[in-house]
């Protein structure tokens, strides 16, 4: 199992925005990507 937090890029506060749990293990490296869209 795995958590993926989602934090607010603009203050990088600790605090997550969104908390996504997997039921599946993320293995380690996995990298998001920032769009500026």
């Amino acid at each position: 199992k795995s958590e993926i937090n989602v934090i607010e890029a603009k203050t990088m506060t600790a605090e997550a925005v969104a908390v996504v749990e997997l039921p599946s293990r993320v293995p380690y490296g996995f990298h998001a990507l920032f769009v500026t869209r």
